[in-house]
Formats: C-alpha cells, sequence, structure tokens
C-alpha cells in the first residue's frame, strides 16, 4: 500500500489556495473587520484540520517509512504551517490589535524557511 500522504498535502494546499484567492481578494477590496473575522476563523480552521490530518498520516506510516520517506512528510507540515503563517501575516498586516500575534506569525514563517528547502522527490514538490 502506498502512502496517502502526498495525496492529502496536495488535497490541503488546494484547499488553502481557494482561502488565499478569497483573502486577497479581501485585501484588495474590502477592509472590514468582520469580513477579517471570517477569513480569520477559516484560515484557521483549516490550518487546524489540516495540522492534525497530516500529523495523524505521519505518526501511522512512520512505521513502515524510512528516513528519507519521513524527512519528506517533515517538508509537508512545514510547508503547510508556512502557507498558514503567511497568509495570517497578510491578513494582520495593518491591524494595530494584533501586531503582537503578526510579529509571532512573520517571525514563525521566516524560521521555517531553512525546513523548506528540499531537492527530494515527492508527489508536492512542485508546490513547494
Amino acid at each position: 500500500m502506498g502512502s496517502r500522504f502526498g495525496a492529502e498535502v496536495l488535497i490541503r494546499s488546494i484547499q488553502w489556495a481557494k482561502l488565499a484567492g478569497v483573502l486577497s481578494d479581501l485585501l484588495s477590496t474590502d477592509d472590514s473587520t468582520n469580513a477579517r473575522v471570517a477569513i480569520r476563523s477559516e484560515l484557521e480552521k483549516w490550518h487546524l484540520e489540516t495540522e492534525q490530518a497530516l500529523t495523524e498520516i505521519l505518526r501511522l506510516e512512520n512505521v513502515s517509512a524510512n528516513v528519507s520517506q519521513i524527512r519528506v512528510m517533515y517538508l509537508g507540515i512545514s510547508s503547510i504551517k508556512f502557507q498558514y503563517l503567511h497568509s495570517l501575516t497578510c491578513l494582520l498586516k495593518g491591524d494595530e490589535s494584533s501586531s503582537a500575534l503578526l510579529l509571532f506569525s512573520a517571525h514563525e514563517a521566516i524560521s521555517t524557511l531553512s525546513s523548506r528547502v528540499s531537492n527530494w522527490s515527492s508527489v508536492y514538490n512542485g508546490v513547494v
């Protein structure tokens, strides 16, 4: 049986791209607090569900995976984390009440970059 991990990362990245499109539209056309709260809630829900799903797959497949496959799975999780943090940083930019979270998110996003450099072969490596 093959790994589900790469397919799950691809599916979750497509979901994120849809959210990023909504976020992009919001940032270019609407500055309402209600819209920002709604998209933030959707981003947080997506990230939580995605992180749980990928971590569970990693846990299940860790037994039969080799070191290289495990590293690729961690790369996928790191990439998802970066997507979320980058989106959150864009959303919070200019929001005085969220400056601490903005700074934290930006710092965390930058800290993931070193773990995202890859020459590994995987189904979703093009997304990375």
